[in-house]
């Protein structure tokens, strides 16, 4: 549940670095994308009320992974699976800070360039797989933000995947 979560997230909050960066313990570093997901995790519990103090390290979170993003530094080169929290992570954190703050990594967002930052690309020959499907969804989110003028690199990943379409959409 919620508790349960808290506790998590917590604990995860207590391995930030100075940057934001979410540091796996055993590694010492940073893994995949432990931070985005920690940012939206912890704008969840803190929208909710269940634990609010979790805000500023939500906010770290935020701004460190959506500068990473848009410089091509995503942690283990997963930026494919960055975009998706983060855009959701942005919907929820906005509504909890001050514009002044969340301007600074909705720039970061809008400075994303999909050619470059993302390892599958609808053009790329390389196999499918679902780096490039997620990827799309969160391209598809910086679109309807207005972060991002990428709609025709969606719709080329989803060509790419209509074969693998049920006729239920699945």
């Amino acid at each position: 549940g919620a508790a349960e979560m808290s506790r998590g997230l917590r604990l995860f909050a207590g391995h930030q670095d100075e940057r934001g960066a979410i540091i796996d313990p055993y590694e010492r570093r940073e893994r995949q994308y432990s931070t985005p997901a920690f940012a939206l995790s912890a704008a969840v519990l803190c929208a909710s009320k269940r634990n609010p103090g979790l805000l500023p390290a939500g906010v770290r979170a935020m701004e460190s992974a959506c500068a990473d993003l848009a410089g091509g530094k995503a942690a283990d080169r997963h930026a494919d699976f960055f975009t998706v929290l983060l855009l959701h992570a942005d919907v929820v954190l906005r509504g909890l800070v001050p514009a002044t703050v969340s301007a600074g990594w909705q720039r970061h967002l809008a400075a994303v360039v999909p050619e470059q930052v993302y390892a599958n690309q609808p053009a790329s020959g390389r196999p499918l797989n679902n780096w490039n499907l997620v990827a799309a969804a969160g391209e598809h989110l910086r679109c309807r933000e207005g972060y991002g003028r990428s709609e025709a690199g969606v719709e080329a990943s989803l060509a790419r995947q209509a074969e693998y379409f049920t006729p239920a959409g699945m």
